[in-house]
């Protein structure tokens, strides 16, 4: 029986924000689920692993229980048609949440010719940002780099492509930068009442803003909201050590985490739908 990986391509993914990753998440399940080679039960069997995959991604998470029953029909009868008709349902709400969170967010805080710092890539930030520059409103961007892969070239990329003024700065840049930015705008991959969680480096960022009395919000789909506690840990968030470097002596051992946990207290605003 084939890994996950195999039909699952996003499970190894490191660029894409929680929201991208659902989306491919949820092509890639209709697929598997269409595959005629593999039977029933080894079916089920894949697709009981893939919350696994995806510890902290509370939107995936969400999406992989309310899906359940209609992945158990489709195992039994091939019959997709409540699949699609719940993905499509599922997606409408993320298709209307940039209008949303644009809405609220220019009501918080006006970002006319301002500077905004980035972290990472965030398709939920990215289609927010997009809306208000359509809208006429001028702003600047300083995108951190985000290691260990540089995912925040990506969205520094789609941003400009769109008209939008991007700078981008190594992460460790924040601090020379800061006195030239107005607010930081984070994305979160899950976050409860005390805690967010995010990519690496978030927190420091967070405290950054602190320090020189800049406003920090965060963006989010409401449906990565968690009621319990947020576990990271080296099982659910360690990753491949060679994308930092390669040690040549057995003295060094090569930690590479992405994500962290961010307390809300260092938070202005988190805004949802």
């Amino acid at each position: 029986m084939h890994s996950p990986e195999h039909f699952f391509p996003s499970i190894i993914d490191n660029t894409s924000g929680s929201a991208e990753l659902l989306l491919k998440l949820q092509q890639e399940l209709l697929e598997f689920l269409k595959n005629d080679v593999i039977t029933p039960a080894d079916k089920g069997k894949i697709y009981q692993q893939l919350p696994d995959y995806f510890g902290h991604f509370a939107i995936i998470q969400n999406f992989l229980m309310e899906i359940q029953a209609a992945v158990k029909e489709a195992f039994g009868n091939n019959d997709l048609s409540a699949i699609r008709i719940f993905v499509d349902k599922y997606n409408s709400h993320s298709e209307a949440l940039p209008s949303r969170l644009a809405e609220k967010l220019i009501r918080q805080y006006d970002l006319h010719n301002k500077s905004v710092l980035l972290l990472s890539n965030s398709s939920t930030i990215t289609g927010v940002l997009k809306k208000l520059f359509y809208q006429g409103i001028q702003f600047s961007i300083f995108q951190c780099e985000s290691r260990p892969v540089q995912e925040g070239i990506i969205q520094a990329r789609q941003l400009a492509e769109s008209g939008i003024q991007v700078r981008i700065i190594a992460d460790m840049a924040a601090s020379v930068v800061i006195n030239k930015v107005d607010l930081l705008i984070l994305g979160a991959d899950s976050y409860n009442k005390d805690w967010f969680v995010n990519k690496i480096g978030s927190f420091p960022l967070a405290l950054l803003c602190r320090q020189y009395n800049k406003p920090v919000y965060i963006l989010a789909d409401s449906r990565k909201q968690v009621k319990g506690e947020i576990i990271l840990n080296d099982k659910n968030n360690r990753f491949n050590s060679s994308e930092l470097f390669s040690p040549e002596h057995k003295n060094i051992k090569v930690l590479n985490y992405y994500f962290e946990k961010t307390p809300l207290s260092l938070i202005t605003a988190l805004i949802t739908e």
